[in-house]
């Protein structure tokens, strides 16, 4: 997508909350000279994340949420959320699993209650399931991907236990997270038309009898290092998201995939792991996709939703533009009460 004033250029209502509302004061510069306070970025979300919890728990949305400890491949726990509506013991719910945003560097459950999943509980009877990750620098590609992978088989094992409808499950992410979120929808959908991916593990896991990943949810996601971006698709948004335009820039976000990269593998984002736009994508669930036209990311999310459409898969694409990166944690924006009704569109049309 060209450069266009009705694409990239702050809508009204936007620019209104920049000047005067609830985003006035945030920051719209971006310092690329100096490394990312990546350290002071996670606590402040996390600080962050614990008012809103405490002034947002999940049964003002009619749900309870219970943590689990899960293993991992390397022996290692990690904690799961696991939310249900209140009063639905016993009743097989269809399943979100969520890879949560945060640029695989901070954040947690909590953020994506704040990005996506209120209003997911507000409509809809669904059990939610999301890993908090081991997160990068410490944890570098692949594995957060790993530890995502591994809770999803996890949690595939025990169902009964859970009491979750297999056949009905949902794969959800915002930012960072939809990198993990797409690449297990490969997996999902590669291994349900048959395709071995050399474990006895996902093998019994019965992807395409058992198991069904009806769709893929993915919000303002990340889907491939701009490095690697293949050259068929247009490539202005990190450009155009620079310092003084934008509340997240192309620079930062750069920096971001820099911090998530195998140091000993600098050319891992050319890996369809770490960057799924560069997956074959035939067998990929039913998707769909919402992009933010001052986002950054917004060129890859709208390439990816493209190559599904010319890979013949169901596909809805929504953009909003005119606004920023997660722009929906801004309840009083226009734009945003278009997408929390979009939300249910799309997710309604999954589930159906």
């Amino acid at each position: 997508m060209s450069s266009q004033p009705d694409v990239f250029t702050s809508s009204s209502t936007w620019a209104d909350m920049l000047e005067n509302g609830a985003a006035k004061g945030l920051p719209v510069t971006f310092d690329k000279s100096v490394p990312l306070p990546w350290q002071k970025n996670r606590q402040d979300r996390a600080n962050a994340e614990e008012a809103w919890s405490k002034a947002n728990p999940p049964s003002k949305f009619g749900y309870e949420r219970v943590e689990q400890k899960v293993a991992m491949r390397d022996g290692a726990e990690i904690s799961v959320m696991v939310y249900r509506p209140q009063n639905s013991a016993g009743k097989r719910l269809p399943v979100m699993f969520v890879t949560h945003g945060g640029g695989w560097y901070q954040g947690s459950h909590v953020i994506e209650e704040i990005f996506q999943m209120r209003a997911v509980m507000k409509h809809f009877q669904i059990m939610i399931i999301v890993p908090n990750f081991r997160l990068s620098p410490e944890h570098p590609f692949p594995g957060g991907l790993n530890d995502c992978w591994d809770t999803f088989l996890w949690a595939l094992r025990n169902d009964d236990s859970l009491s979750f409808d297999r056949k009905n499950i949902i794969l959800a992410a915002s930012s960072g997270g939809g990198a993990l979120a797409a690449v297990l929808g490969i997996r999902a959908g590669n291994a349900a038309a048959g395709d071995d991916l050399g474990s006895e593990e996902v093998r019994q896991a019965g992807f395409g009898s058992k198991t069904v990943v009806k769709g893929v949810f993915l919000n303002v996601p990340g889907l491939c290092h701009p490095d690697f971006l293949p050259k068929e698709y247009p490539a202005t948004s990190y450009a155009e998201a620079h310092s003084g335009t934008t509340v997240f820039t192309g620079d930062e976000m750069y920096l971001i995939w820099k911090l998530y990269e195998d140091p000993a593998n600098p050319k891992c984002g050319a890996d369809p792991d770490m960057s799924p736009l560069l997956a074959d994508l035939r067998n990929f669930p039913a998707a769909r996709i919402y992009v933010a036209g001052q986002d950054p990311l917004r060129d890859e999310a709208l390439a990816f939703g493209k190559k599904l459409k010319e890979s013949s898969r169901d596909v809805e694409v929504y953009f909003y533009p005119g606004v920023p990166h997660v722009f929906a944690m801004f309840d009083d924006l226009k734009e945003t009460a278009v997408f929390w009704d979009d939300v249910g569109k799309g997710l309604g049309s999954l589930l159906k």
